[in-house]
């Protein structure tokens, strides 16, 4: 063998042992941890549930001196309740012509839902004139025959000066004019009332498209906008409610507006409510189509913010620990709205006075588990 396959040999030999070696520290297993390390029982604690709904933190711990507490208080605020998404489902453009020929819609469907609307409209106002009026020639009709039958049965019964077939022909006549002015009132009541179902079906098909007909005959210029509300956010949307839109086409103005309308209904494959809202563009800046963030309830109220980190979510609740004096934390559910800066709203299940700890509350969430088990 010669020099030169003598070293190779023994480099390959080396790199093997090598190679074996790295193999082994990658794959060994990891050092057990004795039990008693990792039972947790053991750890120190700086918390324990004291009752139900009830925590209470080592009082001196280092723990409870570098947690933060905040103070409970309400403030004058006009942070939405909520956000959502909305889009511009139809405008009224600037012109000459009456308003309701002035509006724009988002689509095709919208505009012939509206021409359904306004034909139903117009047919239920001449339904309802005829209506009127063949009530009135019924009664005028009805009033001549009864006349001219009360004089000739009188002539008929004192005088004798008027043949009986007189009377009853008459009579005949009387008769006949009841049943036409019977039939005409019902054959214009049955056209007033289909007129009148047909503008409930496009009344209809106009908000579930997002458009409110109360709006439609508004003289100033005005966007309507369509947003689909969570199901779980329903319960702080209310008719006549403030709100404020911003367009992301227009990120440096904010649009005012209110709710006008709530559907009645939610969609079944979203489980979204539609709301309606009517926001006021002077500018006339708006076009259908457009896409904007709407906070909902941005009038002026007391509300209780707090640091978000003083949230902690369990299942599908939220909850804060609070106490009113030293002594345990409670376990209080909240309903969190909206974030205010570094803040967030808290909308019910705290009220003002005590505090709330802060960060590192979330370190506790397993005594709040348990305390909220008991």
């Amino acid at each position: 063998m010669t020099r030169i396959e003598l070293s190779r040999n023994l480099w390959m030999s080396v790199s093997s042992v090598g190679v074996a070696v790295l193999v082994y520290v990658i794959a060994r297993p990891p050092a057990r941890v004795p039990a008693k390390e990792r039972d947790l029982s053991v750890a120190p604690a700086v918390a324990r549930v004291v009752g139900p709904r009830q925590v209470e933190v080592d009082a001196g711990s280092a723990f409870e001196r570098t947690i933060p507490k905040h103070a409970v208080r309400t403030e004058k605020v006009t942070i939405p309740l909520l956000s959502v998404t909305a889009s511009v489902a139809a405008h009224s453009r600037r012109g000459f012509e009456k308003p309701q020929d002035r509006w724009q819609f988002q689509s095709a469907d919208v505009s012939g839902a509206y021409a359904d609307w306004r034909r139903a409209q117009n047919d239920v106002e001449y339904g309802t004139k005829q209506l009127g009026k063949t009530r009135e020639l019924g009664k005028a009709q009805i009033a001549r025959f009864t006349d001219i039958f009360e004089r000739l049965k009188k002539l008929v019964e004192e005088t004798g000066t008027e043949a009986v077939k007189d009377l009853r022909a008459s009579q005949a006549d009387l008769l006949q004019a009841q049943i036409q002015t019977q039939k005409d009132e019902f054959d214009a009541e049955s056209a007033v009332n289909t007129a009148l179902r047909n503008r409930a079906a496009a009344e209809r098909a106009l908000v579930q498209a997002g458009i409110d007909p109360a709006s439609l005959d508004n003289e100033t210029d005005v966007a309507i906008v369509v947003a689909q509300v969570p199901e779980v956010q329903m319960r702080g949307v209310i008719e006549g409610q403030s709100c404020t839109a911003r367009f992301y086409g227009i990120p440096d103005q904010s649009f005012p507006g209110h709710i006008t309308r709530i559907v009645s209904t939610l969609s079944s494959d979203r489980r979204t409510l539609r709301v309606l809202f009517d926001l006021d563009d002077p500018d006339h800046k708006l076009k259908p189509g457009m896409f904007a963030d709407v906070g909902i309830g941005t009038d002026s109220r007391d509300a209780v913010l707090v640091p978000p980190e003083a949230v902690v979510h369990v299942g599908r609740k939220d909850y804060v620990l609070t106490r009113r004096a030293s002594g345990p934390w409670d376990v209080q559910e909240v309903d969190v709205g909206e974030s205010h800066g570094d803040r967030v709203e808290v909308r019910g299940g705290l009220k003002e006075g005590g505090e709330v700890l802060g960060r590192g509350a979330i370190l506790l969430k397993p005594y709040m588990v348990q305390a909220l088990g008991k």
